[in-house]
């Protein structure tokens, strides 16, 4: 199990655009894939970045429908941010598959992730 403030399945992790010498290789996978999705885009890079996380899931654990999203700000100030870029990596073949959709979740203002 993992200690206080180690990564772990329960936390999430920022890694920002203009980091010159990523911590881990975790982090620096993480860059490699942001920087390869913005390719030449213009970007403020003090702004940008890739969030992430690590899991380790059972089999037969549920994980349940959502939509991702900055669950954070949604519950400090009721407006849902969708990442305009995203990016799922498995390192096992068990569980089921992510499903990317065609849709627009609609904006619900002053309810916040657990409403």
């Amino acid at each position: 199990a993992a200690k206080q403030g180690e990564y772990s399945a329960g936390e999430t992790f920022w890694v920002s655009a203009d980091t010159k010498e990523p911590k881990t290789v975790l982090e620096q996978l993480a860059l490699a894939i942001f920087q390869l999705h913005a390719g030449n885009s213009t970007f403020n890079p003090s702004t940008s970045g890739a969030e992430w996380w690590t899991q380790v899931i059972d089999a037969e654990d549920d994980i349940g429908w959502h939509w991702d999203r900055d669950y954070g700000l949604e519950a400090d100030a009721g407006f849902r941010l969708h990442p305009h870029v995203a990016t799922v990596t498995y390192l096992s073949d068990l569980g089921a598959p992510t499903l990317i959709l065609e849709a627009i979740e609609e904006q619900q203002a002053g309810q916040g992730a657990d409403q």
